[in-house]
């Protein structure tokens, strides 16, 4: 079996402090389910308040694009049925548009720090509970 690891990353959108309690637990677990249903596998999710980490192992298959589009839409998807209240204050959705992916072997921990980073603070946005 062929495998291609990618370390990805998911920006809320306006870097919005969505993933805090019982959502963090959820979307960690949510992403895991999501992983096992597309054969892939998940480590190393570490979840912040405005963004995601981890590592993903998948077929050659699998491009980096269709890993990321589904990890986006089905976490959305799976955290407004389990919690409604979530939709009105994400009006405008969860995800960035943009994402980070490289192959594990061709980054470091800085360069993926700078990518958080660069996206703008002074963007964020209070999420209401």
């Amino acid at each position: 079996m062929f495998s291609i690891n990618y370390h990805i990353v998911l920006i809320t959108k306006n870097r919005r402090p969505v993933f805090i309690g019982p959502i963090k637990d959820y979307i960690e677990s949510t992403i895991r389910e999501i992983s096992k249903s597309r054969e892939l596998l998940a480590s190393d999710i570490d979840v912040y308040p405005d963004h995601i980490r981890l590592n993903i192992a998948a077929s050659p298959m699998e491009s980096p694009y269709s890993i990321v589009k589904a990890l986006k839409n089905l976490t959305w998807s799976f955290l407004v049925l389990k919690f409604p209240e979530i939709k009105a204050a994400l009006s405008d959705g969860l995800w960035s548009s943009s994402y980070y992916i490289v192959t594990v072997e061709e980054v470091d921990k800085r360069t993926i720090d700078e990518y958080v980073a660069a996206h703008n603070d002074s963007n964020m946005v209070k999420l209401v509970a």
